[in-house]
């Protein structure tokens, strides 16, 4: 063999494990946001140690940085630039065709068994996805007394319920005010939520809706 096809062989078996480790290392995700006036946010997504990723931002405003392998790389994210350049095409500018969205038949395509099928995925695929530690805490005055208790009212059923991440939700009976925090973490195996989706595709619900979808293209 010569040293082109070894070097070849090499390349390809890196990429091979590479993929392999990006299947098989969890991914850890931890998000927070904050309203108090202006709305303020975080997201940390990472595979340590091959990449981190975050994204912080305002209302106007956000930033990312993108970490791989150790070395950084800097992004610039400016919605405001964004929007303003969106918001006036040029005028020579051709007329977008028909989407997929527009050709799909989803009647024909979606039936009973079909969204039993689809059902059950969203359910695996959220319970994969659910974050280990989520809260939210603050303090919420609608400026009624009487809409204050019906949040009282909302907080108690939620405890009763076991929904324990918003019990430090605290109305205000005298103030109108909005001081709310939210945090989210957890973390899941890129695989396994492929596996789910690769699954689904190749049981007979899945594959009548790919037939259909084609069918109706």
């Amino acid at each position: 063999m010569s040293s082109v096809g070894i070097a070849l062989v090499i390349l390809l078996g890196a990429l091979a494990c590479l993929f392999m480790l990006i299947l098989c290392l969890p991914l850890a995700y931890r998000g927070a946001c904050r309203y108090r006036g202006p709305f303020s946010y975080s997201v940390v997504a990472s595979q340590f140690p091959l990449w981190t990723m975050s994204v912080r931002g305002e209302e106007d405003s956000s930033r990312a940085k993108l970490r791989v392998l150790g070395v950084p790389l800097a992004l610039s994210l400016d919605q405001s630039e964004t929007e303003e350049e969106g918001d006036h095409p040029p005028a020579d500018c051709p007329q977008k065709k028909a989407s997929w969205r527009s050709t799909l038949d989803f009647g024909s395509i979606l039936d009973r068994e079909v969204c039993g099928a689809m059902f059950r995925l969203v359910r695996g695929l959220l319970r994969l996805l659910r974050p280990r530690h989520l809260s939210i805490r603050g303090r919420v005055g609608p400026g009624e007394p009487h809409l204050a208790g019906y949040l009282y009212a909302l907080r108690g059923m939620a405890s009763a319920w076991g929904w324990h991440w918003c019990s430090e939700v605290e109305p205000v009976w005298d103030e109108e005010v909005v001081d709310i925090t939210g945090e989210a973490a957890g973390r899941f195996i890129p695989g396994v939520l492929l596996l789910h989706l690769f699954l689904f595709l190749l049981s007979r619900p899945g594959m009548r809706m790919l037939k259909r979808a084609w069918q109706s293209r």
